[in-house]
């Protein structure tokens, strides 16, 4: 599916505007994002076979990412629905 906006609305929820630098900024956050979630998910298996391995250190990464997403783009409407104590 090509969404032929999305660099625009992640501009727009990021309170910054669409440039060249943007642009690498947002391919960081995304390899960013597709690297960890490839490394969480080998941490899951490991989890699942053997759970004292890894404990709860991938939530609280995840926690933490979602977080700091939600600091670089505040008026993500989606990142608005969740809320930490």
């Amino acid at each position: 599916m090509w969404f032929k906006n999305h660099l625009k609305e992640a501009a727009v929820y990021s309170r910054t505007r669409t440039s060249l630098k943007f642009y690498f900024t947002h391919m960081f956050w995304a390899v960013r994002f597709a690297t960890l979630l490839f490394v969480w998910s080998i941490a899951m298996f490991a989890h699942a076979i053997v759970p004292q391995l890894v404990g709860f250190t991938v939530l609280a990464k995840l926690i933490q990412f979602i977080k700091e997403m939600k600091e670089q783009h505040p008026d993500d409407p989606m990142l608005k629905r969740i809320h930490f104590e």
